[in-house]
């Protein structure tokens, strides 16, 4: 696919009840509003049957009653649908001009996936801290500082793995002691 950047001017014609495809504002670049999806081949697309595609940005909108068309880059996404609902709702054409080519959507798919990622991971080391207070607090109240000084935790540069480690040796000890039968010969 060409990604040049180029200019598209889509005219629906009246009435318009309804675009039939979802605009989101970027995350990477907000103001900017993109087509982000459209139903289904078999479903209507007021919008992609008038030549709009996955990823335009949009840019300004107007009817024959404007004076002028509304620019609706750098506003928000609740302003733009507002925007078209009144033009919509007026029963005139709608008049969409966007820019194509810009790798919006796909920039703001990567700060998606990174606030995923971040969310994820501080969900992760909030566990964690559960786990690593459920299993350590002792039944007197003891505070994490008292715990064994064997206990860390380990967390890698990129704070996406997070470890335990424990003095194993000493665990394994506790545990034969307990499990063997002092009385039976070894």
């Amino acid at each position: 696919r060409d990604n040049m950047l180029s200019h598209v001017s889509v005219t629906l014609e009246a009435p318009v009840p309804t675009l039939g495809c979802t605009v989101e504002e970027s995350l990477a670049e907000p103001g900017s509003v993109f087509v982000s999806c459209f139903p289904p081949q078999d479903c209507e697309s007021r919008a992609r049957d008038a030549g709009l595609e996955v990823g335009d940005v949009l840019t300004s909108v107007s009817s024959p009653s404007f004076s002028a068309p509304t620019a609706v880059s750098s506003t928000s996404v609740s302003f733009v649908k507002t925007t078209i609902s009144t033009i919509m709702r007026s029963g005139e054409a709608l008049t969409i001009q966007a820019m194509r080519g810009s790798g919006v959507m796909e920039r703001h798919l990567v700060a998606l996936e990174e606030e995923v990622k971040a969310r994820m991971m501080e969900e992760d080391r909030s566990n964690q801290e559960d786990v690593h207070s459920a299993i350590f607090a002792d039944s007197t109240g003891a505070e994490d500082e008292d715990v064994d000084e064997d206990f860390a935790l380990a967390v890698d540069e990129d704070l996406s793995d997070c470890v335990i480690d424990y003095d194993v040796d000493g665990l394994i000890d506790d545990l034969w002691i307990n499990c063997v039968d002092h009385d039976s010969p070894v």
